[in-house]
């Protein structure tokens, strides 16, 4: 069974085993996988990885298991963060290619100064975006908006791309996140993959999609 981690009561995420071999074992997984790997498909084997939002590690094991060389993995929450040392069969923490920093998503974003290939934004609770919560609204007013996704833009290499991946089932919620990363990157369209993933880019047509097997 894969460890379920709950906040306020709530469901907030599942600690994935992707490993190869539990993949083999276990092929529901695939669809998963191919979730979190899909943005190393677009940005292979990148150099730095910056991932925000890493949570219990999912998005962390993914980079590693793609090849990045070095991953900055900014969790707000050292709970979360210490549940993910402790529990993900992957043991992503633990890598010397992973450091953990204890910090605001934004407050990074808008104060680092590093160049990224690759910015991940791991679910960031939006999922619980429609429930209501006072979690959810902050986010809502403070993360996900042009402002902050222009600060992220800042941060990336020439080629760069931002992956934002954010489960919601609510169509008016995905045609707004679309449409602020439309606005932030200069009226270039984003990228969807499986409804839920958004890929923001400045060269996102040097991408040749027919050999990424999407």
């Amino acid at each position: 069974e894969r460890p379920e981690i709950q906040v306020n009561n709530e469901f907030f995420q599942y600690i994935h085993d992707l490993s190869t071999k539990n993949v083999k074992e276990n092929p529901e997984l695939k669809g998963i996988l191919e979730s979190y790997d899909l943005p190393y498909k677009l940005k292979s084997n990148p150099q730095n990885t910056l991932i925000v939002g890493s949570g219990t590690g999912n998005d962390v094991a993914a980079a590693l298991r793609n090849g990045s060389e070095n991953i900055d993995a900014v969790e707000i929450d050292p709970a979360i963060l210490e549940f993910g040392r402790l529990l993900h069969p992957e043991s992503p923490y633990k890598s010397k290619k992973v450091n953990i920093i204890v910090e605001d998503a934004r407050a990074y974003i808008r104060y680092s100064n590093k160049k990224y290939d690759l910015i991940v934004y791991g679910l960031l609770d939006s999922h619980s975006l429609l429930s209501g919560n006072s979690g959810g609204i902050r986010l809502d007013s403070y993360v996900y908006t042009v402002e902050a996704f222009k600060e992220a833009r800042s941060l990336l290499r020439p080629n760069g791309i931002i992956s934002l991946n954010f489960l919601t089932f609510n169509e008016p919620m995905r045609r707004k996140i679309f449409l602020m990363l439309k606005t932030a990157f200069d009226g270039k369209d984003p990228l969807v993959f499986m409804e839920n993933i958004f890929i923001a880019g400045d060269n996102l047509n040097t991408i040749d999609l027919s050999r990424k097997n999407l």
